[in-house]
């Protein structure tokens, strides 16, 4: 299999340079156009983030504070979790990254074919996980929040623009549709993640559908677990 990813410019990030040379290498290997750089530092990654499209990291060693890509934040990286031998089990570390905003989580035997797989996946702007923890993790992300939406301290424009989050509009949408710049919207996306303690769309509109037990909400992007 070799798939065409022209453009796209990523990074492996993992405490061991071995690891992550032989991951970027194997992977770039079964691609035309992929471009993966390695590196074992958080802070160099923070660092390379305006240049990236994707990065690939574990929860030790990923960035923290960023606000990661996704469809509706397509000017920003994505993230994909990789998954660790040692620590949690699977499930709670998909939760955990996918809290974290990570469009993807791998699990540690991921064949090189798979990585592919999911790194298109996401720059589609679908996310992805694997088949047998699905269940589990949505069980976890649509969980009942704490907070329903008239607890908050929310504005009008607030409460709008959560609901056409929520809704699967990309920012640029949304700031036709209300006449606002997208950097506007972006300031309100990122005021309403910090209330709601959501990371991603996907996250927003599950917080927003178990918020309101009358309203059926369509997630957007779609949550994929197939494979190559």
């Amino acid at each position: 299999m070799v798939l065409a990813l022209d453009g796209i410019h990523g990074m492996v990030l993992h405490r061991q340079r071995l690891v992550a040379e032989a991951t970027a290498a194997a992977v770039q290997a079964l691609s035309q156009g992929l471009t993966l750089e390695v590196a074992t530092s958080s802070q160099v990654a923070l660092g390379a983030l305006d240049r990236l499209h994707v990065l690939l990291a574990d929860e030790s060693t990923v960035p923290s504070g960023v606000l990661w890509g996704s469809a509706d934040a397509p000017d920003s990286a994505l993230y994909i979790g990789l998954g660790a031998v040692e620590g949690p089990d699977a499930v709670t570390q998909t939760v955990t990254a996918l809290r974290a905003g990570a469009s993807a989580w791998l699990p540690p035997e991921a064949m090189p074919e798979l990585v592919l797989h999911v790194i298109s996946v996401v720059v589609e702007g679908d996310m992805w996980v694997p088949f047998d923890v699905l269940g589990s993790v949505m069980q976890r992300l649509v969980a009942s929040p704490r907070l329903a939406v008239d607890d908050l301290d929310l504005s009008p424009r607030e409460r709008t623009v959560l609901d056409l989050v929520a809704a699967g509009q990309t920012n640029r949408e949304i700031a036709a549709q209300l006449h606002l710049s997208p950097n506007t919207v972006r300031t309100h996306r990122q005021r309403l993640f910090h209330k709601i303690d959501a990371h991603s769309a996907v996250q927003a509109a599950a917080w927003l559908r178990g918020s309101r037990s009358d309203t059926t909400t369509q997630l957007k992007p779609r949550l994929r677990s197939d494979l190559p």
